[in-house]
């Protein structure tokens, strides 16, 4: 579907550090990553540490995947930044979201395809205005099948789906912020994940290795699936870098 499997490169299950521990660097170090856009009154996050460690120059916060990213905002909201842009991967839904494809989120859906009522901010904050944009939809399990994929395309009208982008919309407008969202596909729509792969992570975004070691165990054929998934979040974890004017050369944290 999205996040969950893209630590999966052997050496990166760590990721960075989870969303209660990231220490916050001025906004000027983040700046210095390579951005030439982003705006010094804009709080960046992830849902998942191995989102934050593709973007790792911007210290941006975790704030953990699905539902449970609401209690990873709650720190911002003493901020003096009033401004969220969230950074990460997504399921592809239609054919023209194919894996490394990285989008503008434009509207976020529930899975019956009903629009959230509070929009992203218009123009993403300056940040990727070349993109192409999509919609995305919020659910609250993984689409681990292409037939799963198939059903939620044809009842939500979107082309992602992730497990936050409600949540922070609907937090956000709780607060008065602004928010824009940015997304990467890591698995197509022609794509499976593996049976079990939404207990791979841990509720403040890091790597549930316990949890994935009983999903392989009872699903011992999505082992075979890991050296893909692996490859696939290299791919879309270099086409959001470039998407995002950071140096090609400089790797995530692992």
């Amino acid at each position: 579907m999205r996040a969950l499997p893209c630590s999966l490169r052997f050496r990166a299950f760590g990721g960075a550090r989870g969303k209660w521990e990231i220490g916050r660097q001025p906004q000027d170090a983040r700046l210095a990553g390579g951005l030439r856009a982003l705006p010094a009154s804009c709080e960046v996050v992830c849902p998942l540490s191995a989102e934050a460690s593709i973007v790792c120059e911007w210290n941006p916060r975790v704030i953990g995947p699905g539902a449970s990213c609401v209690e990873g905002l709650r720190p911002l909201a003493s901020s003096r930044y009033r401004r969220i842009l969230v950074l990460g991967l997504a399921g592809g839904l239609t054919s023209s979201a194919s894996s490394g494809t990285v989008f503008r989120v434009r509207s976020v859906r529930n899975h019956l395809g009903e629009p959230v009522f509070r929009q992203p901010a218009v123009g993403c904050f300056g940040v990727g205005a070349d993109l192409a944009e999509a919609d995305i939809a919020c659910v609250d399990h993984v689409a681990e099948s292409p037939v799963a994929k198939a059903e939620l395309a044809r009842r939500s009208g979107c082309q992602l789906v992730d497990m936050e982008s409600a949540h922070v919309a609907t937090w956000c407008a709780t607060q008065g912020w602004e928010w824009a969202m940015i997304r990467v596909v890591l698995d197509g729509p022609d794509e499976s994940l593996p049976q079990g792969i939404g207990r791979w992570c841990r509720q403040d975004g890091g790597m549930n290795y316990a949890g994935m070691f009983l999903s392989l165990l009872f699903n011992p054929g999505s082992i075979l699936s890991i050296p893909a998934l692996a490859r696939s979040r290299a791919v879309a974890g270099k086409s959001l870098r470039q998407a995002l004017g950071l140096q090609a050369g400089v790797k995530g944290r692992t």
